[in-house]
């Protein structure tokens, strides 16, 4: 959000950044009607096309930047879901060597012990 300073009704107006950008798209619109208004024979017609021409652009705006900004929101949460899903897997194989790293112990330990029962037995 940002805060400008209404000069005609001595307000604060709120508005988002997104607004901004329609704004200032309009205003240069405005400016490039503006410059090509010789070209025009017509000024009721200079005014009807700054009109649509304002129109246009801010449903054009508006439609894209919505829809872009949704793809990232999309974009955004895949990334999270799968780096959720890495770090699951990391930790499974963290877990699963901790795991094998014990069984590898356990194994030393059942193999001292039979080499310890050989030599009771053969010494017996």
């Amino acid at each position: 959000m940002a805060v400008r300073f209404n000069l005609l009704t001595y307000k604060k107006e709120y508005f988002s950044l997104e607004i901004l950008l329609f704004e200032l798209l309009c205003k240069l619109i405005n400016y490039l009607t503006g410059t090509l208004a010789a070209f025009f024979a017509d000024f009721s017609e200079v005014i009807r096309t700054i009109l649509l021409l304002n129109f246009f652009a801010t449903f054009t705006a508006s439609f894209f930047i919505t829809h872009i900004l949704a793809v990232v929101a999309v974009v955004a949460v895949v990334a999270v879901v799968i780096a959720v899903a890495i770090a699951i897997a990391i930790a499974i194989a963290a877990v699963a060597i901790v795991i094998a790293a014990v069984a590898i112990v356990i194994a030393a330990v059942a193999i001292v012990i039979a080499a310890v029962a050989i030599v009771i037995a053969a010494v017996a």
